[in-house]
C-alpha cells in the first residue's frame, strides 16, 4: 500500500469510528453516555487500523516506541509540567475575575488521582500511539511542512473526538465542566485538541519517543481534568469560556504557545547545531 494510501485509510478510519460507535451503541440498545462496546470501538479502531497499515508497510520501527529514560529526562520533565503550566495558568487568569469557586477537597481529589492514572495511562496509549506514534510519525516521513503536520494531526483527533462529546461522553460532566450546548462545547473541545497537538508533536519529535507525550496527556487527564469535570473548581460560563482549562478559548492558546515555543527550540538546536539532529524514533535509547 502507498504510503498516501495509508495515511488516507487511517484517517477515514478515525474521523467514523466515533459514529460506527454511536450506531454499535444504538443497535445493542446501550443507554446514551454510557461506556459500552460504542466506546470500546471509538477508542480501539485508529490503533488497530495504524497496526495493520504497520504490518503491511513496513513495521513498527518509526513509531517512537522506546522510552529513552536517561536521554529524555528533560522532555519527560517538560511532559510532566506542560499541564500544571497550562491548566494552573487558565485557572489562575480566570480566579483574576474573582468569579471563581473553589470547592477544594484534598483527600477526594487525591483519591480521584489514585484510581484513575493506571486507567488514564492505558487509554492514552491507544491515543497516543495512534496519533503521534502513526499519524504525525507518517506525515513527518512524507516530508509534509510543520504547518501540515499540525493542522492535520490536530484536525483528525479533534474530528475523531467530536462523536465523543457529542453522544458518547456522560452530558453531566460536559455541564459541570462548562454548561453550554453540546455542539458548542464540542468546537471548543476541537479548538483545545487542536492547540495540544501542537505540543504533542513537538514533544513527540525532540524525543523520539512516544512515552513522552502520553505522559503529558495522562497527567493532564489524571490531574488537571477532574478540577473542572468534578466540580474542584468552579466558574460561571463567560468565565469558562475563556479560561476553563478544559475547554477554555485562553486555554487553546495557551497549546499553541507553548507549541511554538517547543518548535522554536527545535530550531534553535538545529541552528546552533547544524548536525545534531532530533533523533528519529527508531534510534531512540532502551534506558
Amino acid at each position: 500500500m502507498k504510503p498516501k494510501n495509508a495515511l488516507a485509510t487511517f484517517c477515514t478510519v478515525a474521523v467514523t469510528a466515533g459514529w460506527a460507535g454511536v450506531l454499535l451503541d444504538r443497535v445493542a440498545h446501550t443507554p446514551a453516555s454510557t461506556q459500552g462496546p460504542g466506546m470500546l470501538f471509538w477508542l480501539t479502531a485508529p490503533l488497530a487500523t495504524a497496526a495493520v497499515l504497520r504490518w503491511r508497510t513496513g513495521g513498527w520501527r518509526d513509531a517512537g516506541l522506546r522510552p529513552g529514560l536517561r536521554r529524555n529526562a528533560r522532555h519527560y520533565a517538560t511532559g510532566l509540567a506542560i499541564p500544571f503550566v497550562v491548566g494552573g495558568g487558565a485557572i489562575a487568569l480566570a480566579s483574576i475575575t474573582g468569579r471563581v469557586a473553589v470547592n477544594w477537597d484534598t483527600r477526594s481529589y487525591l483519591a480521584l488521582v489514585a484510581s484513575t492514572l493506571g486507567f488514564n495511562l492505558i487509554k492514552n496509549v491507544f491515543e497516543e500511539f495512534a496519533w503521534r506514534g502513526y499519524l504525525s510519525s507518517k506525515l513527518d516521513a512524507a516530508g509534509h511542512s510543520d504547518r501540515t503536520v499540525y493542522l492535520v494531526t490536530g484536525l483528525i483527533w479533534g474530528l475523531w473526538h467530536l462523536p465523543y462529546y457529542l453522544f458518547l461522553l456522560d452530558g453531566n460532566l460536559m455541564t459541570s465542566t462548562l454548561d453550554v450546548p453540546g455542539p458548542v462545547f464540542a468546537l471548543l473541545a476541537m479548538g483545545v485538541l487542536m492547540g495540544w497537538s501542537v505540543v504533542q508533536v513537538e514533544l513527540f519529535r525532540q524525543s523520539g519517543s512516544v512515552w513522552v507525550p502520553l505522559l503529558l496527556h495522562s497527567i493532564h487527564n489524571t490531574f488537571i481534568d477532574p478540577i473542572a469535570a468534578q466540580g474542584f473548581v468552579s466558574m460561571p460560563t463567560g468565565v469558562g469560556l475563556l479560561f476553563s482549562p478544559i475547554v477554555g478559548v485562553g486555554t487553546t492558546v495557551g497549546w499553541l504557545t507553548l507549541g511554538l515555543w517547543l518548535r522554536q527550540r527545535r530550531l534553535a538546536v538545529s541552528l546552533a547545531q547544524p548536525d545534531a539532529v532530533a533523533p528519529a524514533p527508531h534510534q531512540t535509547s532502551v534506558r
